[in-house]
């Protein structure tokens, strides 16, 4: 069975409010990629988000603060989602294969 963009809204939505009240202006803008974005997503699929951050991020200190809102998304509705904090600039500038695919087949929040 494959699980649409409609099954998950509500959760992004939500994932969306928590990140700008935690976040605020720095948040500039939430991505999702991964097989959701490719519409190929299934029942054991997680949730891949990118967090687009205006600098400074520190990598391990955003992941921590994003800890507490990846756990309510499992007890709460039982999705596993990982968010990647990265910063305005390293996305829009990094020649990556990870960061190409997302700016080629994600989609913005």
């Amino acid at each position: 069975m494959t699980i649409t963009l409609t099954n998950i809204k509500p959760i992004l939505t939500e994932i969306k409010q928590e990140l700008q009240e935690l976040y605020g202006d720095r948040l500039v803008k939430l991505i999702l990629f991964g097989s959701h974005a490719r519409g190929e997503a299934n029942p054991d699929s997680d949730i891949d988000l990118l967090a687009v951050l205006k600098s400074p991020v520190s990598q391990v200190q955003e992941i921590s603060y994003m800890s507490d809102l990846r756990v309510k998304m499992i007890l709460e509705h039982d999705e596993l989602v990982s968010i990647i904090p990265i910063t305005e600039e390293d996305f829009s500038k990094r020649n990556v294969a990870f960061l190409r695919n997302i700016r080629k087949e994600g989609i913005e929040l």
